[in-house]
């Protein structure tokens, strides 16, 4: 790790100094921890990135398509649930309305008309 950091192109990313060097390997050889890290996962993704900006490039562009297509479909699938919630609400209504017009249509029967309907059967 530490030769990994002297070799950093970022002078930030450096050791300060010979002697931070120095101290740190002495660190090392007594087996205590270093002030050298391994890079973190983003930076070793953007190192390689920079190594390989084409092949970078279509991975970008294939996940913004992949991240479109996803949004699409929940677009859609949200839009088929919001029409498919209308049309229950206006077969309910139509339905509701149907039971109003035969309830009000049987109401003004007179006894003996409601006497000449047909009798209902029971299951017994």
């Amino acid at each position: 790790m530490a030769c990994l950091k002297c070799l950093e192109k970022e002078p930030r990313r450096r050791y300060g100094s010979a002697e931070a060097l120095a101290d740190d390997l002495e660190r090392w050889l007594r087996h205590e921890p270093i002030q050298a890290r391994p890079a973190s996962t983003f930076q070793r993704i953007a190192k390689w990135g920079r190594r390989h900006p084409g092949e970078a490039l279509l991975l970008a562009l294939l996940a913004l398509t992949f991240a479109g297509g996803f949004i699409g479909v929940g677009w859609q699938s949200a839009g088929r649930q919001h029409a498919l919630m209308q049309s229950r609400r206006s077969l309910y209504v139509a339905r509701i309305a149907l039971v109003e017009q035969a309830w009000t249509a049987t109401r003004y029967f007179s006894p003996t008309d409601i006497r000449s309907l047909p009798a209902a059967t029971t299951g017994t």
